[in-house]
């Protein structure tokens, strides 16, 4: 099971944003290129350090705003939404231990269940 999640799972996320740049008019070889990079800034950040040191994006900011625009955006993709609560749930438990104010990580918590 830990095989599929760390080998298979990340080359499933690549192909999920790609279809939501490519989606919003982005052409393919310049989403792929995107997404390449900031994966490669992900396992550089793993490389070096633990998973809530190396979390970087909304939730780990406590950036509700951002969490609520994503949510809103993704209104009409049920299995993107689905997808996107369920990991962010998991993100919100690591940026606990990464020391991310409680009051902001609340917030998003509260949002994700609606």
């Amino acid at each position: 099971l830990f095989r599929s999640i760390a080998s298979n799972f990340p080359t499933v996320l690549a192909a999920l944003a790609a279809r939501l740049l490519v989606g919003l008019g982005v052409g393919e070889g310049d989403a792929w290129d995107a997404i390449r990079a900031l994966m490669r800034g992900a396992v550089a950040n793993l490389d070096s350090d633990t998973p809530a040191r190396a979390l970087t994006g909304p939730i780990a900011r406590g950036d509700a705003d951002t969490v609520r625009r994503h949510l809103a955006a993704l209104g009409e993709q049920p299995e993107m939404l689905a997808l996107y609560r369920g990991l962010s749930r998991i993100a919100l438990e690591i940026a606990r231990d990464g020391g991310t104010s409680e009051d902001a990580l609340e917030t998003i918590d509260e949002m994700l269940k609606r």
